[in-house]
């Protein structure tokens, strides 16, 4: 499973290659990840305002449905327009839509809400992604996707130990006032700094080509087994915000202490991806992701063993995030690794819309299926992880590590081979 010298170069090499306007869009994704709080939080927070554990379960899954929706628009807005008028439209109505969750009593309206916040939070991430695949060289995408990750869970880091406090002085209204800010610094970055116009844009002549290819993630076979693993994937992972919290819960254990584990979660994360990613970008991408996949299950299924308490939810909080630090970085650079030309925001956004139905129908079947079977439940989603592992391993075939390119023997020393 070795790969070439180029794909193997260390995060400091893969960090200074980066153009300005790469890390400044890093930077943005990691604004707008610190305030991120609607997902994480909703059920917590809907909760506290007195609605049952099943609605704001249900409020989750109307959210991931306009999150759906989202993704799927924004990566054919990405592709018709740029991915710099996605993201300012995106964090535009992101800095509106969640506050008027606040001001809201009624289940219905707060619904009615959740799901165009749904739509717009999520309407950026196709566009994120495909500045980033456009403007790395391809040699770099493994690597730089597991940046822009860490990118995202410095927020989750930070944003957490802030919700922390806010939700300790019960200051929960003002979670989607921190949402807000951020979401109106990203725009800021995007108007100021991001590229202008269609990145990788196609000559008009070609219309005819681009219409047909925009029709091929359908025709991709392998790409549609690898969204299946995908859509299984969020299935599982979104539990880690709408069943733990109520497990938690369940267990006598205080609402910060779900914030505690989301923060040292992100930490570990931190602290070990790109080192671990060095040597993983070498791995054939399927093997990667199925052993990513493995781990998630194994650490989901830890939650629900009935004995060793905190100390076995932490360990399978590590096992699980170590299944991400795995997985996730080779995950995510697929869909840039096989989009036809001209079709990167596609790609993409069926990448995120499958994770984004995940997502979505995860609290929903989670809801019922709770209510019946209790925490052995974790045993069945651990299990719906191994399969999404192999899926993974039959869908992803022939992403093979990319071929050193002619200059690779001027690369810097840090680049040097690493083992597996």
């Amino acid at each position: 499973m070795s790969g070439s010298t180029v794909e193997q170069a260390g995060p400091w090499v893969t960090f200074r290659e980066l153009s300005g306007t790469v890390r400044l869009a890093m930077l943005g994704v990691f604004v707008n990840q610190f305030g991120f709080f609607l997902q994480a939080f909703l059920v917590l927070y809907l909760t506290h305002r007195g609605f049952s554990e099943q609605k704001a379960l249900y409020a989750m899954a109307a959210y991931g449905l306009g999150a759906v929706i989202g993704l799927l628009f924004g990566g054919q807005l990405t592709d018709r327009v740029s991915p710099r008028t996605t993201i300012i439209l995106s964090m535009a109505a992101t800095t509106v839509l969640p506050l008027t969750i606040t001001f809201m009593s009624s289940y219905p309206a707060i619904v009615a809400v959740v799901v165009p916040a749904g739509i717009m939070a999520q309407l950026y991430r196709p566009a994120s992604s495909a500045i980033l695949a456009a403007l790395v060289p391809p040699a770099r995408h493994v690597m730089a996707f597991s940046m822009n990750r860490i990118a995202m869970n410095l927020g989750v880091v930070f944003g957490p130990l802030a919700a922390g406090l806010l939700i300790a002085a019960n200051l929960w209204d003002q979670l989607f006032w921190v949402t807000s800010v951020t979401s109106a610094i990203y725009a800021l970055i995007a108007v100021f700094f991001l590229p202008k116009g269609r990145i990788g844009e196609e000559s008009a002549a070609s219309g005819g080509e681009a219409a047909t290819e925009r029709r091929s993630i359908l025709r991709d076979g392998r790409y549609m087994v690898f969204l299946f693993a995908v859509l299984a994937n969020a299935l599982v992972y979104v539990q880690s915000y709408a069943l733990l919290p109520l497990t938690l819960k369940d267990r006598g254990h205080s609402d910060q202490l779900f914030s505690l584990i989301l923060t040292v979660s992100a930490l570990v994360l931190i602290s070990c991806e790109l080192l671990i990613t060095k040597i993983t970008q070498t791995w054939q991408a399927r093997f990667a992701a199925a052993a990513g996949l493995a781990l998630l299950g194994i650490g989901m299924a830890a939650y629900g063993l009935p004995v060793g308490g905190l100390v076995v939810v932490f360990l399978g909080a590590a096992v699980v995030v170590f299944g991400q630090i795995i997985g996730g970085p080779s995950i995510f650079a697929y869909p840039a690794k096989v989009a036809p030309p001209g079709t990167i925001g596609r790609y993409m956004g069926g990448f995120f819309a499958a994770f984004g139905l995940g997502q979505a129908l995860g609290p929903m079947l989670v809801a019922p299926a709770h209510q019946w079977f209790g925490e052995s439940l974790w045993f069945a989603i651990g299990g719906l992880s191994l399969i999404a592992g192999l899926a993974a391993l039959v869908g992803m075939r022939g992403a093979a590590v990319q071929p050193p390119t002619p200059d690779a023997a001027t690369e810097p020393a840090d680049s040097a081979p690493a083992t597996a």
